[in-house]
């Protein structure tokens, strides 16, 4: 069984981060395993843009030192605030456009249809809800 074949069954928050330059496991990988977990249990992942597969937290010190451990800090805190997921935890817009480009691209060799990766979407959250992370 393949992951993601596994990550809808996973009852807790995952925090997914990436090379979007990983030649060893495709970038289009991670954007599947995140797409694929029950949206209660995505938190917002970390596509880092000029890193590969074994060189993500020396990229990213290289650009804002302490920020990967921020990163994974500010996750642990999420966890603790949210132990059981969040049920109207939703994209985070500035990862669709912006600094981490588009976070659901379709690669051709993708075993994904474009009405598959749509269904997983989640739902927009409700409006006057808080919507931000920790």
């Amino acid at each position: 069984m393949c992951n993601i074949d596994k990550v809808p069954f996973i009852k807790s928050s995952v925090f997914i981060i990436h090379g979007k330059r990983d030649e060893i496991v495709p970038f289009y990988h991670g954007e599947e395993l995140y797409l694929g977990l029950q949206p209660q249990y995505r938190y917002s992942p970390y596509w880092v843009d000029e890193a590969g597969h074994n060189n993500i937290e020396v990229m990213v010190q290289r650009r804002h030192k302490g920020a990967f451990f921020d990163r994974l800090r500010e996750f642990v805190a999420y966890l603790e605030k949210h132990p059981n997921g969040k049920e109207d935890l939703a994209i985070d817009e500035s990862l669709i456009d912006g600094i981490a480009g588009p976070c659901c691209s379709k690669r051709a060799d993708s075993p994904l249809g474009d009405d598959d990766l749509k269904a997983m979407l989640p739902a927009p959250p409700n409006s006057g809800e808080d919507s931000s992370r920790a």
